[in-house]
């Protein structure tokens, strides 16, 4: 029977048909079934050339191409489409040249010439592919009936794709073409060696400094953290606990030690009685497939596949009691293969995230171990991970929630095939960014976070790289966005809505320089680009649809951080610089030199946004002068009640030359009053190097254990941690109060 007459039979049961048959491959329609609207789409984006052939869903071949980040070209003449090919000069000639009255073509992907059934085809001139050729690259290709919806990967852009099966997982490793390297006994009794009385000292609860970080309530992991009465230390392969308060008590009261070279601690998280400790493990124990050849009585050439143990990087999240400081008791580890990204933590929950590097395309699941359910390392189920559409597939990105009240509660392990770069949390949402090194554009990813669970959101993308977190904000649902474009040398800041949609974007800014430092304030933005000045730029982000620049002040040196002061000012923490023009023999400036100089800190009035103005700038230093907290926000105390502000910095002296480096000076803490009515007054310095050691030596950059890596301020006191010692110094003239030599 003919496939009109039966239609014309059987109309209601034309469309149920019509379905089945679309999924299953095609059915026997010899036209274009243009009556009926059909939909493609690609992760969540449509695809606007789709039509349909025969009862099969095709897109055009550059739709196709777009959609999954490939490159493509075709031969009208051999009709060959080639799909991250290099066109061949061997013509391909189908067996049939038509298929229903359209042109064959031939696809060529990754140089391997495809016989599809059904083909590709030249439609109005242009070349077509089946969207079932997806399914050739590992990916999922669905039909949803309800709306006629072709789809690959995932059909709304709140869903992900699953990579659903090892071979699939193959799949997809096999047509990535970006290639990135992600850009990564308890000691008990030491007492003070010196306790100075203090009369001021109050018997109330101290109160105390916490960990700088980018969103308030959204703690991050640090190398030293304190309660106000207790000092926790990272220090080399083991962490310190340390009585701070009151100062005539001050002593070391444990060292968690972690003899085994296969963990090196980083970071850590307090709250209350727990302390994480996260670290690198470089042993990471799971089991993998390998070949054994069998028993010498039973002689075989094709070897059998055993699980033996394999070894691997690892991230380890070790939770401890520490109702007792003097002997802290470990209770769980959470462990996730791949190395440290970062983590964050709201009020008990801790959300870890780790990448893990796939060596050679290697298509093998990710594992992680949780102690609450086993000792041993369990692989995901790849059923359950999903990948990321568009983007790098050399890696995975493991995030790990867990709770630390309650400490039986097994964490929730999530991976994804994409990896990530830049993080950013609020309190509702966590959004990871992702560029691959040789894109310019950055794909962000939106999670939900409620409990231990994160559940994907949104998808988009912007233009442009990320410099680093504070590129990211949101407010009022809607995320805000810095990028630099490096092709183009120019600076973008887009606004998205809560479905990761662009609403509105300033482009273009700051032509031939990148951007240094980013701070979005509510309502209001702040970018620092930079090639020989510095132009601060202030944006109106009030309007999401309608964001623009209001003003921009250009003076020397730049920002690589800015800090709020109050809503009226930023503090900005850089470097100075100087500007060296060559001559001819003419004396004609034939190219200049920017140079860095000494640390520069600067107050910058934006009350008036439409006429930022420098109120007040210090520069401390010669060239070669350095601080951690120029690119680590954590590095840098400030107390906006105090209106204080102090660095770990490394300081050489100033040189008559400004290319040459002067000799070392100064190694330690340095302590300034910043006043936006006053300005910026040095209160003082405190070291860490002794007498000895200056004498020998003289001040130098790296001062090993001495370095003072963080400062405190405890119940109004400064405290200078480094790996050598804690001091304690009084706020008016840093006088030392106390000290712990530590072991």
């Amino acid at each position: 029977m003919q496939f009109g007459a039966w239609a014309h039979d059987n109309a209601k049961w034309l469309l149920a048909g019509l379905v089945l048959l679309l999924i299953l491959g095609g059915f026997p329609a010899q036209t274009r079934l243009s009556s009926i609207p059909i939909q493609a789409v690609a992760f969540g984006e449509p695809l606007a050339s789709a039509i349909e052939v025969a009862g099969t869903v095709y897109v055009s071949a550059a739709d196709f191409a777009n959609c999954l980040g490939y490159s493509w070209d075709w031969d009208a003449t051999l009709g060959n489409i080639y799909l991250n090919s290099q066109p061949s000069l061997s013509p391909f000639l189908p067996e049939s040249p038509n298929y229903h009255g359209h042109r064959v073509l031939q696809v060529v992907l990754r140089d391997r010439q495809l016989t599809l059934p059904p083909p590709a085809l030249l439609y109005n001139n242009l070349p077509y592919v089946p969207l079932r050729l997806a399914s050739e690259v590992g990916l999922y290709v669905g039909w949803h009936a309800p709306s006629r919806t072709a789809y690959i990967g995932s059909r709304t852009t709140n869903q992900l794709p699953h990579i659903g099966s090892i071979a699939n997982l193959r799949k997809i490793l096999s047509q990535s073409l970006s290639y990135p390297r992600i850009i990564y006994d308890d000691f008990k009794g030491a007492k003070a060696e010196t306790a100075v009385s203090d009369s001021q000292e109050s018997s109330a609860a101290p109160t105390y400094s916490d960990t700088n970080v980018q969103v308030a309530g959204v703690d991050e992991s640090d190398i030293v953290k304190t309660d106000g009465n207790y000092i926790y230390q990272v220090r080399s392969n083991s962490v310190s606990i340390s009585r701070a308060y009151p100062i005539s008590a001050m002593a070391v009261l444990a060292t968690i030690k972690f003899t085994d070279s296969t963990f090196s601690p980083t970071e850590l998280f307090l709250s209350q009685d727990r302390l994480v400790v996260i670290g690198q493990t470089y042993d990471f124990v799971y089991p993998q497939p390998q070949p054994f050849l069998g028993s010498s009585s039973k002689p075989s050439l094709m070897p059998d596949m055993r699980w033996w143990p394999a070894h691997n990087q690892g991230v380890s999240a070790l939770v401890y009691d520490i109702s007792d400081r003097s002997a802290p008791l470990l209770l769980r580890k959470v462990e996730l293969e791949g190395s440290y990204l970062t983590a964050r933590k709201i009020d008990t929950r801790v959300v870890l995230l780790a990448n893990k590097y796939l060596y050679n395309n290697e298509p093998v699941p990710p594992y992680y171990r949780d102690t609450v359910n086993s000792d041993e390392a369990t692989a995901l189920d790849l059923s359950q991970v999903n990948y990321f559409p568009g983007g790098t597939y050399q890696s995975y990105l493991l995030t790990a929630c867990f709770d630390l009240a309650e400490t039986e509660q097994a964490a929730t392990i999530n991976a994804y095939l994409g990896a990530g770069n830049h993080v950013y949390m609020s309190e509702s949402n966590l959004y990871v960014a992702l560029a691959a090194w040789d894109s310019e554009e950055t794909a962000i990813f939106k999670f939900t976070s409620a409990g231990l669970e994160l559940n994907f959101a949104a998808k988009g993308k912007v233009p442009g790289h990320l410099l680093n977190q504070f590129s990211l904000d949101e407010y009022a649902d809607h995320l805000r966005v810095a990028t630099t474009s490096v092709r183009a040398t120019q600076n973008n800041v887009y606004v998205m809505d809560a479905g990761l949609n662009i609403v509105g974007k300033v482009e273009n800014i700051a032509p031939g320089e990148r951007i240094y430092a980013a701070r979005f304030m509510g309502k209001r933005g702040y970018l620092v680009t930079f090639l020989q000045v510095d132009p601060l730029f202030a944006l109106d982000l009030s309007d999401p649809q309608n964001p623009h620049i209001v003003g921009a002040l250009k003076i020397p040196g730049f920002s690589t951080y800015l800090h709020p002061i109050d809503e009226d000012h930023l503090l900005g923490i850089g470097r100075d610089t100087h500007v060296i023009e060559h001559k001819d023999q003419q004396g004609r400036v034939v190219s200049t030199q920017v140079l860095e100089a000494g640390i520069k800190l600067a107050i910058f009035d934006v009350g008036d946004s439409n006429c930022p103005t420098e109120k007040y700038s210090v520069i401390v230093g010669g060239r070669g002068s350095h601080s951690a907290g120029l690119y680590n926000h954590k590095a840098i105390l400030f107390d906006a009640e105090r209106k204080l502000l102090a660095l770990p910095i490394s300081l050489t002296a100033a040189h008559a030359d400004p290319a040459s480096y002067g000799h070392s000076a100064f190694q330690g803490a340095l302590i300034w009053s910043v006043d936006p009515a006053s300005g910026i007054e040095e209160m003082g310095k405190i070291t860490h190097l002794t007498d000895e050691q200056i004498i020998k030596s003289g001040y130098f950059e790296q001062a090993g254990l001495a370095e003072i890596q963080r400062v405190l301020l405890i119940d109004g006191r400064i405290y200078a941690i480094s790996e050598q010692n804690i001091s304690a110094h009084r706020l008016a003239d840093l006088e030392l109060l106390g000290s712990i030599k530590l072991p």
